[in-house]
């Protein structure tokens, strides 16, 4: 089952840091590769989040007496630290299809994230299959029509571009998805059933795992036991570091929703 959110609609109305692994910045896929041929890619990592620091002296009453400035505090746990880093550079895919008959046209949703910072997003082929209206919705809120710039039906990848990017939304890094180890934790963000910044936390619970939803076999997936629901596809699966190491994808369930079996194509 592939978790991408349809529904019908009229058209009228602290854990010890893992070990650094080997980073493969965006555009160095042949997807991304290929939309940023002939230009110069503008792609980056995420900064290192510096910490707010607010508060001013207080007016000396009969001792000068220097207030101490107060710091932001940083998330404690694994989960938080990394929507914290990751989640503002995923976005809410959203599409509108061609009318259908009896005038209803086929609408939803699923997520995506930053991979350049010169407008291109990385989603799932199947949830921009078959649409003429596309946009992205970021995490501040701001949308912006996209268009699909490259596909990769075999792997469900889709390139999408967007035109004046919000300031302050980073591009997010690839890992080396060969690295990625059963147990290790795993990190998904994306929009299910809407709820955009959704944050889930699971582990590793298969590498290079073939599964043949709805008759398209896709190989050499990563398996997670992180919740991934209808609006997720296409959203980031992430390890401890806020790397990028899948595109969460699918999942297998007798019903609809996730019962801890879930697919990511792999970042390499």
């Amino acid at each position: 089952m592939f978790p991408y959110q349809l529904e019908a609609q009229e058209e009228t109305r602290a854990a010890a840091p893992a070990p650094r692994r080997r980073i493969r910045r965006a555009g160095q896929t042949a997807l991304i590769a290929l939309a940023l041929a002939g230009g110069t890619a503008g792609g980056g990592v995420a900064g290192v989040l510096a910490a707010n620091r607010w508060g001013a002296p207080r007016e000396p009453q009969t001792a000068v007496v220097a207030a101490q400035p107060i710091a932001q505090t940083a998330p404690t746990n694994v989960a938080g630290a990394v929507l914290q880093a990751a989640g503002p550079s995923v976005v809410e895919v959203n599409v509108q299809g061609a009318v259908a008959r009896g005038g209803f046209s086929p609408s939803g949703s699923g997520s995506g994230f930053v991979v350049d910072a010169s407008g291109l997003i990385l989603t799932n082929q199947h949830v921009v299959a078959d649409t003429n209206n596309l946009s992205v919705q970021f995490s501040n809120g701001e949308t912006r029509t996209a268009t699909v710039v490259g596909s990769d039906r075999t792997n469900d990848l889709a390139l999408l571009r967007v035109d004046n990017v919000p300031s302050g939304i980073p591009a997010l890094a690839l890992a080396d998805s060969d690295d990625v180890e059963v147990g290790e934790t795993a990190i998904a963000i994306g929009s299910p059933f809407g709820l955009e910044q959704t944050v889930t936390q699971g582990i590793i619970s298969a590498v290079d795992r073939n599964w043949s939803p709805e008759g398209r076999l896709l190989r050499g997936l990563l398996q997670t036991d992180a919740p991934i629901n209808p609006g997720n596809s296409g959203g980031p699966l992430l390890n401890a570091d806020g790397e990028v190491i899948g595109i969460n994808t699918l999942i297998e369930s007798p019903v609809r929703g996730n019962v801890g079996v879930g697919f990511a194509v792999p970042s390499n």
